[in-house]
Order: C-alpha cells, then sequence, then structure tokens
C-alpha cells in the first residue's frame, strides 16, 4: 500500500465520520412504563466495492494535481470521488441514544452521533414472559448534523453545504436476563444524501462548483450480545448489510451518473443500561 493511500485509510475512519449509522444497540424488548434505556458507543463503518476503486482514483488525481493541469474528465473524475465519500465514506462513529417507554409495549427513542440525530419509535408485539422470545417492530427517523470533511482525504475539494436524510425500520427478535441481552433482525435503511462541492487546482486559477444528489438502500442483517448485571451491560453488534445506491454529478455542463454498489461491514461496541 502506498503511503498516500495508507494515509487516506486513516483519515477516513478518523476524520470523515458521517456515514450512516447502522447500528442500534436497542434489545428485543421495550423498557417497562416509566423507565429509560441508554447506550453510549461507537461503530466502525467498512465499505467493500465500487466505493473504495472511485475513491482511490480520485485520490490518485489529487495527487497530480499538484505536478499539471487537470483535463475536465479528470476533474469530474475528482468531484465523483467526493460524491462516494459523501454518500458512503469509511468512518468511526461515536453515539449516544436514550429511550423511554410512556406507555406498555411502547417506546420512545433519541439518539445523536457523528453521522447526525435520530428518532424513532418501537411497538413490542411479543414477551418473553408469554411467548419465549421478545419481539419489536419500530420506524426511525435520522438527519446529518455535520458536514463531511472530504478536504481530509481530497485536498482540492470542499464540501460547500451537505444534507442526509435517512429512513430505517428496526425489526428485533431477542431474549434477556438478569445478566445478558442478545437480539437479532434484518437490518433495513434508506437515505437521501445532496450536496455541493468545489474544486480548487494549485495549478489552475479557475475553481470548479460540482453537486451531487444520490440515494442508498440497506439490506442486511444484525446481532448483538452484552453481557452485565441488572442494569449495566457491555457487548458488541454487528451488522453486515449489501448497499445499493447511485448517485448524480453535476459538473462543468455535463452529468455522471455513479453506482454505489458495496457490502458494508458494520463492527460496533457500546454500554447499555436500563434505568
Amino acid at each position: 500500500m502506498s503511503g498516500f493511500r495508507a494515509g487516506t485509510l486513516v483519515v477516513g475512519f478518523f476524520a470523515v465520520a458521517c456515514a450512516p449509522a447502522l447500528s442500534g444497540f436497542q434489545p428485543a424488548h421495550v423498557p417497562a412504563v416509566g423507565h429509560v434505556q441508554a447506550e453510549l458507543g461507537a461503530d466502525v463503518s467498512v465499505s467493500l466495492g465500487s466505493v473504495n476503486s472511485i475513491v482511490r482514483a480520485s485520490e490518485t488525481l489529487d495527487h497530480a494535481a499538484a505536478q499539471r493541469m487537470l483535463t475536465d474528465d479528470e476533474k469530474r473524475a475528482i468531484l465523483a470521488g467526493g460524491a462516494n465519500l459523501g454518500l458512503d465514506p469509511p468512518a468511526v462513529i461515536p453515539h449516544f441514544g436514550v429511550a423511554y417507554s410512556p406507555l406498555e409495549h411502547w417506546e420512545l427513542g433519541l439518539r445523536f452521533a457523528a453521522s447526525g440525530w435520530r428518532v424513532g419509535v418501537r411497538r413490542q408485539l411479543l414477551e418473553q414472559l408469554d411467548s419465549g422470545v421478545d419481539f419489536t417492530v419500530g420506524v426511525g427517523f435520522g438527519r446529518a448534523i455535520f458536514d463531511p470533511p472530504i478536504h481530509s482525504v481530497l485536498e482540492t475539494l470542499t464540501v460547500n453545504d451537505f444534507s442526509r436524510w435517512a429512513l430505517d425500520f428496526p425489526v428485533t427478535l431477542g431474549q434477556h436476563g438478569s445478566w445478558y441481552r442478545w437480539w437479532a433482525g434484518p437490518r433495513l435503511l434508506y437515505s437521501h444524501t445532496a450536496q455541493t462541492m468545489t474544486l480548487s487546482l494549485p495549478l489552475d486559477n479557475r475553481t470548479v462548483t460540482g453537486s451531487m444528489s444520490g440515494h442508498a438502500l440497506y439490506v442486511g442483517g444484525y446481532a448483538g450480545l452484552v453481557f452485565g448485571y441488572r442494569t449495566i451491560f457491555l457487548g458488541p453488534e454487528f451488522t453486515v448489510a449489501k448497499l445499493f445506491g447511485s448517485a448524480n454529478v453535476q459538473a462543468l455542463g455535463g452529468a455522471m451518473d455513479l453506482d454505489i454498489d458495496s457490502v458494508v461491514v458494520y463492527p460496533a461496541l457500546a454500554l447499555m443500561g436500563e434505568f
């Protein structure tokens, strides 16, 4: 691996921390009426697929811009890398969430993360005491609150405006006891992203402005297991999802359509509590 690619890998994980949050860290049961469940942790998002190849090509051109003038096609290629990083970047995502039960079998949740905020509601349909397992379904809506620092990866590119909203549908099956929680289910999340970018090349006095609009559908599964006692638990959650994504980039009087399909591997770790 070349030096700049290794450096980009590090920057990508620790600076571009705004990928959609796929973890949930919610057990399959909702808290008792008037009680709260909370979690504090961090996720790692790794994409395997076309995202990496497009970003690597953009990095090469980003470094070449210091040595020579770039063609319009090469400028568009850098913008394509910025579109990929905006839609599904590698990331470390810290998060904190809290859920409250105002009514029996119902839960309202709020979560803040580097990827943005999320509000959600869940309904418990099966209880372990009666059915042997807990089973909960819900829906969540989130929005990004930070611009991705794409300039940390592609030095010639700056994000001027960024927005993303996401809709997810948590379905969770599991069991719980005084010393453990386990849960699993399908993962389904849809997000829509838009951003404008400015390309500033060191050997070119003219800046280039581009815009991107894209969507991503994550389809996969997740499972979590934590151990503790009574109110405090610690453990991992692991998600694997197929990303079906596309983006349209407008720049230099033309348009590019990008397919951003990949497999997302998503390990996470959190401290959970129920009070």
